[in-house]
This record gives C-alpha cells, structure tokens and sequence, in this order.
C-alpha cells in the first residue's frame, strides 16, 4: 500500500482569510508533526477541533468548519466539508487547563454523529484506493466568530487546536491577532455582532 502523509493543515480562518500572516503563527512543531501524521492516524470519531478567543468573541451558531480535500494520482481532488458542534466542555477539563487564560475562553468542537459515518465511510473508500494509488489528504478548520461587544482597538490573540485520535491536541495557529489578518477597517463587518 503505498499511502502519503498528511500533506497539510491550513489553520485559523477566523476571518475566512488566509495568509502568510495565518502560516507564521503556525508552530514548528505542528509543521513537524503533521508531515509525519499518516492518514490511518484519523479517527473520526475522536476529530476535535479547539479554538480560543478573546472573552468578547465567541463562535457563531454553525460556524466552526472542517474542509478535508483528498487527492489521489490521475483523479481530481475530492473535497468535503464538516460543520461542527459543541462539545461538553467538562470532557475537555484536561486540555482546559493546558490552554485556558484568564483574559480568553476555550471552545471545543467535535463531528456530529451523522458526520463521523460520513468520514468513516470517505475513509474506508480511501483505505481501498490507497492500495493502489498515492492518497494525501489536507485539512483547513475555520472559525466564524461574532463579538458580544463594540471591540476597542486592543489585539485580539486567537488560537486553534486539532485533535485527530486519542493522543491529544496539537496547536495549529498561536496567538493570531484577529487586527492584523484582512483590513482593520473591515473588521466590525468581518466580525458581525453575536445574535
């Protein structure tokens, strides 16, 4: 079976924008990881995707996105999309200490069980193909966020955390200042009011 790595995860798309500005706050580390994480290592059922905001940001209602693009020699990239739900944060508690801070909150996604059959079953097709043919497999996590508030002019340091198995979190974006991706002038826009 001849199966390539994990090819690449593109991070906080907070603002549906991406950019080397997105990219330099991704750990090396991360980088490391991810290029040595083999497809086989997914477990859908246990996909989790973590985000910490600013105590006046929160995500919006369907708003936190898996997009998995699996691409295969001589075949066209197939693409899927995942919106996400909340998770008790009590299963959380561990990795909340890790991350929490004072001035931010932590917020944590999983599949839905309709979803983890979907990739379950995308996965098991992919498994087939594999042994034929090279697979890659890239995956970009996105979170709409709304604020409670007016936001002042103070940073807005953001970060997300993907979870594939049971062996934990992994930090995909540390502290992106949601002012310096897009234009500052658009972000009371790009950020709407939450409902």
């Amino acid at each position: 079976m001849h199966s390539k790595t994990l090819a690449a995860v593109a991070a906080l798309l907070l603002t549906g924008c991406a950019s080397l500005k997105v990219m330099s706050h991704v750990p090396l580390s991360t980088i490391a990881r991810l290029t040595t994480m083999k497809l086989s290592d997914i477990d859908p059922s246990q996909l989790r995707i973590g985000a910490r905001l600013p105590v006046d940001l929160e995500p919006r209602p369907l708003g936190v996105k898996v997009r998995m693009t699996l691409t295969r020699n001589g075949a066209p990239p197939r693409t899927e999309d995942f919106v996400l739900v909340a998770v008790d944060e009590e299963a959380e508690s561990v990795v909340r200490k890790r991350f929490q801070r004072t001035d931010a909150r932590l917020w944590f996604y999983a599949l839905s069980e309709r979803d983890v059959t979907r990739l379950n079953a995308i996965m098991s097709e992919r498994d087939h193909v594999a042994r034929k043919e090279a697979v890659s497999l890239s995956i970009a996590v996105g979170v709409d966020a709304c604020r409670r508030t007016t936001i002042d002019g103070r940073p807005l340091p953001t970060s997300t955390y993907l979870r594939t198995n049971r062996a934990g979190y992994i930090v995909l974006v540390e502290d992106l200042d949601l002012r310096n991706v897009g234009e500052t002038a658009d972000l009371m826009t790009r950020i709407p009011l939450c409902r």
